[in-house]
């Protein structure tokens, strides 16, 4: 589907209004073209992972704006929505003990990360996920990328001088 651009779009209304006359396109030299049937605009969404605007809004109250983020995953042809928010200290703390207690074991490591993510799933429920988790194993880590951005670990930190 292409991108919305408001230039196209006035480009197409203007090319259709010179050219549409009577339910049928008119050439110049006054013979009829048949119309292209128009595709019917579709609705926007009213919710985002089963959840309405109203809610996303009021979670970006309570947690900040930056820290609630809207995500979707390509699972077959459909795309799975969910939200999660950026974890507190006290949950990534908590990650971090666990993964610490893993002595390597890539199997506890897993569950910690899964316990976060958990922990900063917002919607839908987590049984949906844990759902694509055993279809899609490997989404544990890349699902929880963006918790662990807004736990900071992608900001930049500089040597500065003065």
């Amino acid at each position: 589907m292409p991108e919305y651009s408001p230039e196209r779009e006035d480009t197409q209304l203007s090319n259709q209004s010179r050219a549409s006359f009577g339910g049928a396109h008119a050439s110049i030299d006054g013979g009829n073209q048949p119309q292209t049937p128009s595709k019917p605009a579709s609705a926007a969404p009213t919710t985002f992972a089963g959840v309405s605007k109203a809610k996303v809004t009021e979670w970006r109250s309570e947690y900040g704006d930056d820290r609630v983020k809207l995500l979707s995953v390509p699972i077959g042809s459909e795309r799975q929505q969910f939200i999660v928010r950026g974890p507190s200290k006290g949950e990534y703390d908590r990650y971090l003990s666990e993964v610490a207690k893993s002595d390597r074991n890539f199997d506890r490591v897993n569950v910690a990360t899964r316990n976060l993510f958990a922990s900063c799933l917002l919607a839908p429920d987590i049984d949906t996920i844990r759902a694509i988790w055993e279809r899609y194993p490997a989404l544990t880590n890349t699902m929880t990328e963006p918790v662990m951005t807004m736990a900071g670990t992608d900001l930049e930190v500089r040597e500065e001088t003065f």
